[in-house]
């Protein structure tokens, strides 16, 4: 026997090889025919009932995926891919579905080879997990309050379910592909850092593993919804993280009973201005700007002249009526920024943030005319009143105690001049 030749050796080591792989590989001659079918394409075609007497490319193309055969006699004379890949589902006589992955090529103008991959395996965990997503969904769709998206690492939305869609009022073109967090006033829970982006949430994620988000959320109408947000990693086998889970939660029922069981703590019940526990809390909060530097602050308190001898004549409804048109004029004349509370009694304070003294007298001046004018008509009867007025100017590391007390020397001192006047504290 004479020795092979170099392109015979090739061929024959290239035969070996195809013969020897776990994918099914097929050749067919010009006209279709088989000519050579690896063990792996024996098994599958036989397993599909497809390898009938007679059998050739294009019965076996029109058995995988109808329509294939005509592609490929269009492309008679041309070597090249025929089909780069195409997803192909038959269905045995006996046993499950087969889902194939088929390539067709020409190496030459007058053969054709395919390959075919099992991806069965593959394709039902695909739907497995598909499943798997859509009942979560509908889970998540149908528990009212709640939704979900995915987000990638910048904090883009890039998935979402439907539910958040309705919690929001938008379609999916209105959050699909915006940031999450632009549509919210984001304050980290137990600290007053806000988060201007999403790197302030990853950095709390890389702490503790996830951060919560309490938030007034921005909703397509308008309106706001305050919100829970959770966000987690995504994190791989590997331990790397791709993108980010949010769930979001409507609590807003929740947040403002809880508001309200708050304001009602720290807010006069016959007037609506603060108590004082709330007038505590609220000077304080305005006291320090945002980078800790205090500010000008003054303190103004007020006493209703002769209270009594208007409960003593008209009873303690009409004095009741009397309160409340009093800090009706003080809350109307005060600027928006102000603080008025309801001291105890007929007595009232103002903390004016960022104001002068000589400022601080004008306003206080403004209130006690306000007051003047005032006739509270009760029962038919015009009741009018006077207060008076005591000013006094924060100093840097005061307490609230102290400027009260200082405020209040300053009232009496009105109270002694003859009522219905201003005075400013002045150091003896």
């Amino acid at each position: 026997m004479s020795a092979l030749t170099t392109s015979e050796r090739e061929l024959e080591e290239l035969t070996q090889f195809m013969h020897l792989m776990p994918v099914a590989v097929a050749r067919f001659g010009e006209s279709g025919a088989i000519e050579m079918l690896n063990p792996a394409a024996g098994k599958l075609l036989r397993h599909l009932d497809i390898l009938a007497a007679g059998a050739n490319l294009q019965t076996i193309l029109d058995r995988l995926c109808p329509g294939l055969a005509e592609t490929w006699r269009t492309s008679a004379g041309r070597a090249g891919t025929v089909v780069p890949a195409q997803r192909c589902t038959v269905l045995p006589a006996k046993g499950p579905a087969v889902h194939l992955l088929l390539r067709v090529l020409r190496p030459g103008t007058r053969c054709t080879v395919i390959t075919l991959d099992d991806v069965t395996v593959m394709v039902e965990q695909e739907r497995e997990l598909e499943r798997q997503r859509r009942r979560t969904d509908l889970a998540l769709e149908y528990i009212h309050g709640y939704c979900v998206a995915v987000l990638d690492d910048a904090g883009t939305v890039i998935e979402w379910n439907r539910s958040m869609g309705r919690l929001f009022g938008v379609k999916a073109d209105a959050i699909v592909g915006q940031p999450l967090l632009s549509r919210v006033k984001v304050e980290l829970v137990d600290t007053t850092t806000s988060l201007p982006d999403f790197f302030a949430v990853r950095n709390v994620i890389a702490k503790q593993g996830w951060c919560r988000v309490d938030a007034s959320w921005k909703k397509d109408d308008g309106q706001e919804m305050w919100g829970e947000c959770m966000v987690a990693p995504v994190v791989e086998p590997d331990g790397s993280t791709r993108g980010h889970i949010a769930v979001i939660r409507d609590v807003s029922l929740e947040h403002y009973s809880t508001q309200q069981l708050i304001d009602d703590a720290l807010t006069d019940s016959l007037t609506g201005l603060y108590n004082r526990r709330g007038l505590e809390g609220r000077s304080e909060a305005i006291h320090f700007r945002p980078g800790g530097a205090q500010l000008a602050q003054v303190w103004i308190m007020a006493d209703i002249d002769h209270f009594k001898r208007v409960n003593d004549t008209y009873g303690h409804e009409a004095g009741d009526e009397v309160l409340k048109a009093v800090a009706d004029a003080l809350r109307a004349t005060a600027r928006g920024a102000d603080v008025v509370a309801r001291f105890g009694g007929e007595e009232f304070v103002l903390v004016l943030p960022d104001t002068s003294a000589d400022m601080a007298v004008r306003i206080a001046e403004r209130l006690r005319l306000a007051i003047e004018a005032l006739s509270t008509d009760v029962d038919g009867q015009v009741i009018r009143v006077t207060a008076s007025f005591g000013v006094a100017q924060r100093a840097a590391q005061e307490s609230q105690l102290e400027v009260l007390e200082r405020a209040d020397a300053a009232l009496y001192s009105s109270k002694q001049e003859g009522r219905n006047r201003v005075t400013i504290f002045a150091p003896s």
